[in-house]
């Protein structure tokens, strides 16, 4: 299952761990561990370089 959401700077997001009528957002760990990375990826890009040095 391809998945390609992108975080947008400046919008918000609020990630819940069930879905609309208690439904199953991630159906396996695949799908958790494909929506971490996304997330890491962002964050990473939302730290300032000079934060790094």
């Amino acid at each position: 299952m391809n998945r390609r959401m992108k975080f947008l700077n400046g919008h918000i997001y609020h990630i819940y761990n069930r879905g609309h009528r208690k439904a199953t957002v991630f159906h396996d760990r695949r799908d958790y561990l494909h929506f971490l990375r996304q997330l890491r990826e962002y964050l990473v890009r939302q730290i300032p370089r000079r934060a790094h040095r």
